[in-house]
């Protein structure tokens, strides 16, 4: 029996015989039918005017099944540090653009209660509570208006409120206050969405790291300002000059947010349905209720609940580092305390997204719970004992403690929902997270008892955070073995 494209060769030894008849039994093709095969499947153009054996196509599909056409779409080989790399400009500019409102905002939020003793606090107030409550509303705003005109408008506004206190009124001060407040919530959320989008659910814990390492550069340069003010006469012909330079800084800002790049289309697999563009034109601020009650569901979804518990932990652990912690410091000497704060939470940033993509959540939650504790033992003991330089130690832990909770809990938003439901996730988390806050420093407690329940809080949601990754993580898993 000879051996060509029309006639297979039978194993004799075999005990099944192939015919084409018989369907189960044991092809063996030699050479000449593999690369006659291989010919008409990969030659281009195709070579129309052959056809290839039925014996061929049995034994092509049983002894070389990695040739046939795939049955589902298959998913596109991403080069991570490559497409990370292509969209490190969009996330250094938009850290640019944050780090110069917030350096502007941050000088102005320490100088507000000694500029303005008899209404700074208040306008500080009106700000978290006015934020709280644009977090219902962030994500409509950023779906309706796109995430670069909700950017730039809303840090106008805060650089509208520094402008506002070179006039000297309480009532207009505190008026653009609270505006200020419900801009924070749509700036914020339209952040989230954009790095989420450039992240597209891949390395979300390095695009969340970059961005915040840029931008809490602020965090740095704001104290070092406010320490050359505190340490000079202060008189209110400087104060003007600085606060007129922080609004100048901040409409600066403002303006470059106008340029921020669009997000790329996300990559999708051969086959699979283009994802439908987002468009302002389907979204009506007049579906505001249906839209809230979305937001509601998803607060109650099961990958949120938990994330919610942590999140108002880590809101009154930040509300008391940021409001009561800086009282167990002379004036004087609290901007450079709070360098010290910006310069752990700078590093943090940078070390806790690569961690994140790497190893997960799990070494994130329980690096905060370790700082938290030393924190909350070293304050007291510091307090107990009149001792100022443990407090160094105190000031960096929250630091380090606020970069690796925010990169944590974003981070982990953005892997568990998709990018349709990624920005009212982000409105829930903002929102308890400046209501936690805003409470926490109207709670007219001392720093004692207000440190025991942050610390138990803390302690409480952490197991709960980390129990409900635990299971979400091996469903997933699970499913994707299905």
């Amino acid at each position: 029996m000879s051996d060509t494209p029309g006639n297979p060769t039978v194993d004799p030894n075999s005990q099944n015989t192939e015919t084409p008849g018989n369907p189960s039994a044991v092809f063996v093709a030699d050479a000449s039918y593999v690369e006659a095969y291989d010919r008409v499947l990969h030659e281009e153009p195709p070579m129309e005017d052959v056809e290839l054996p039925p014996s061929l196509r049995i034994s092509a599909k049983i002894e070389r099944p990695e040739l046939q056409p795939p049955t589902s779409p298959v998913e596109p080989v991403i080069d991570e540090d490559a497409r990370f790399e292509a969209n490190k400009f969009r996330l250094r500019y938009i850290g640019i653009c944050f780090m110069l409102q917030f350096l502007a905002y941050f000088t102005m939020q320490s100088l507000a209660t000694s500029l303005f003793p008899d209404y700074g606090a208040i306008s500080v107030a009106a700000i978290y509570f006015g934020y709280a409550s644009s977090c219902l509303v962030g994500p409509m705003i950023v779906q309706k208006f796109g995430e670069r005109l909700t950017l730039t408008i809303a840090s106008s506004i805060y650089a509208t409120w520094i402008a506002s206190a070179l006039l000297g009124m309480p009532a207009v001060m505190i008026f653009f206050a609270a505006c200020l407040g419900l801009a924070g919530g749509p700036l914020w959320i339209a952040q989230g969405v954009y790095v989420s989008g450039l992240a597209q659910g891949r390395s979300v814990g390095r695009y969340n790291g970059y961005f915040l390492a840029v931008s809490f550069i602020a965090d740095i340069a704001g104290p070092i300002i406010s320490g050359l003010i505190f340490g000079g006469k202060q008189t209110e012909t400087r104060a003007k000059l600085v606060l007129a330079t922080m609004a100048l800084i901040g409409y600066i800002a403002s303006a470059m947010m106008w340029f921020i790049k669009p997000v790329d289309p996300p990559i999708t697999a051969p086959g699979s349905p283009a994802p439908s563009p987002s468009s302002s034109s389907g979204t009506s601020m007049a579906d505001i209720i249906p839209r809230f009650k979305l937001m509601m569901k998803i607060a109650m979804d099961r990958r949120m609940m938990y994330v919610n518990l942590y999140t108002v932990s880590f809101g009154v652990s930040l509300a008391w580092a940021w409001g009561w912690l800086p009282t167990l410091v002379p004036l004087p000497m609290i901007p450079w305390y709070l360098l010290c704060y910006g310069v752990t939470v700078y590093l943090a940033a940078w070390g806790s997204g690569p961690i994140y993509d790497k190893r997960g959540w799990f070494p994130l939650l329980g690096s905060n719970l370790i700082l938290a504790a030393i924190a909350y033992v070293v304050t007291p003991v510091a307090h107990t004992r009149g001792t100022l330089w443990p407090l160094i130690i105190s000031f960096g832990c929250f630091g380090a403690i606020e970069a690796i909770g925010t990169n944590l809990i974003q981070s982990t938003i953005m892997k568990n929902f998709d990018q349709e439901s990624v920005g009212n996730a982000l409105g829930v988390y903002r929102f308890l997270s400046g209501l936690s806050t805003g409470v926490t420093m109207l709670s007219g407690l001392s720093y004692a008892p207000l440190m025991l329940i942050a610390f138990t809080l803390l302690v409480v949601a952490a197991p709960l955070l980390a129990y409900n990754q635990i299971s979400y993580d091996n469903e997933k898993e699970q499913q994707r073995i299905e």
